[in-house]
């Protein structure tokens, strides 16, 4: 077959059931000898009508299910926590956030962010709303989700600034810019 030009070899691959304007696509004789390669074996190759099939709904419905049941889940395991006290720093022109509970008609509790500045904290689904500028009582999982981020958000870049102490020296690297 690599004797054969990239013209005919074309041709042969509309003979076996190419379309011709994906035939025309190919360049390059070698992906187009083991396109017919592969479609001269047992099993042709099925066109595909489409790479993203429709959804069926009946299992997008239980899907859904299910993520609400972890939400659910996940909601009954974070509010029966201990509480523990957090105030989150405002930034810039934040103002301080206000959050009201409601209850649902099942009884379920759930937040309500009425304004000002809100740090969300989900987990498996459930998010749980902290407000910025205030000390509030929050469930000990939220409590260390949201100490750990500040203080990862503490520690970055302190290898970089400028009054770090230089281990070879022992002063700061302000010391030795001036």
């Amino acid at each position: 077959m690599e004797e054969l030009t990239l013209n005919e070899l074309r041709l042969k691959a509309v003979a076996l059931g190419m379309p011709e304007e994906d035939a025309k696509s190919f360049s390059k004789k070698a992906p187009l000898v083991a396109t017919i390669k592969i479609m001269e074996a047992d099993k042709p190759v099925q066109r595909v009508a489409t790479l993203n099939p429709p959804a069926d709904p009946k299992e997008e419905r239980a899907s859904d299910r299910n993520w609400l049941g972890k939400a659910e889940a996940m909601r009954k395991k974070v509010m029966a926590e201990p509480l523990k006290g957090i105030m989150l720093p405002l930034e810039g022109s934040d103002e301080p956030g206000v959050v009201e509970w409601a209850t649902d008609a099942k009884g379920n509790q759930y937040q309500i962010h009425k304004s000002g500045s809100v740090w969300p904290v989900t987990q498996n689904g459930f998010k749980y709303l902290v407000p910025k500028g205030k000390m509030v009582d929050v469930p000990e999982s939220v409590y260390e989700i949201l100490a750990n981020a500040i203080n990862i958000t503490a520690s970055a870049g302190r290898e970089l600034r400028i009054d770090r102490k230089d281990p070879n020296t022992g002063g700061t690297v302000a010391d030795q810019l001036r």
